[in-house]
Order: structure tokens, then C-alpha cells, then sequence
């Protein structure tokens, strides 16, 4: 690791956690009361909706906050840069990186 910096991960002015966790927990709701009656599974997908609502925004606050901007150079000399929010990485340190299937980079103490 060649550089590091402290940042902050915001959430941003839209609320997706909160959207998805809506419309997920709604349609599930309405789902699971099928037999109840139309009432019966507009009032079950509007507390689906609130409860998953409140869910999905409270997963969306776990994400935001303190992290950690890392530089690594890489052995042909290539240099990436991650946002990590794990252990404290420090200058000088041997890491290693993992890939995930859609490209994103994660770096960790070796």
C-alpha cells in the first residue's frame, strides 16, 4: 500500500434502501396473504411495505460512514485505488486484492 487518506461514505440524497426494501416487503406481504381477500392483501402489502421500508434503510446506514481510501501498486507497477471500510490498513503493508464476479476490488492485510 503506497498512499491512504480517510473519507466518508454518504448515502446520498436517495433513499434506495428504503425504495427496495419497500417494494420488496410489500409484494412479498401481499404474496404470502393471497386467500385473505383484496382488504386482507392491501393491508398486508402496506405493512410490508413500511416494515421493509424500514429494514432497507437501516441496511443502507450500515454502508455509509468512516472508511478508508487505500492506494495499492501492483507488481508491473499499476496503481488501484479501493474505498474499503474493514481493518485499518497501514502505509507500507503487503495486502492482497480479491476481485468480485462484476470487476469490484477488495483489499485485505496479508
Amino acid at each position: 500500500m503506497v498512499h491512504d487518506a480517510m473519507v466518508r461514505i454518504n448515502p446520498g440524497t436517495q433513499s434506495i434502501g428504503t425504495m427496495a426494501g419497500a417494494g420488496i416487503g410489500g409484494i412479498a406481504a401481499a404474496g404470502a396473504a393471497q386467500g385473505s381477500g383484496q382488504f386482507g392483501q392491501l393491508l398486508a402489502g402496506a405493512v410490508g411495505a413500511l416494515v421493509g421500508g424500514t429494514v432497507g434503510n437501516a441496511v443502507q446506514q450500515q454502508v455509509t460512514g468512516p472508511a478508508q481510501q487505500v492506494t495499492v501498486e501492483l507488481p508491473d507497477r499499476q496503481l488501484i485505488t479501493v474505498v474499503e471500510q474493514g481493518p485499518m490498513l497501514h502505509l507500507g503493508e503487503r495486502v492482497g486484492i480479491s476481485y468480485s464476479p462484476s470487476g469490484r476490488a477488495r483489499v485485505f492485510p496479508m
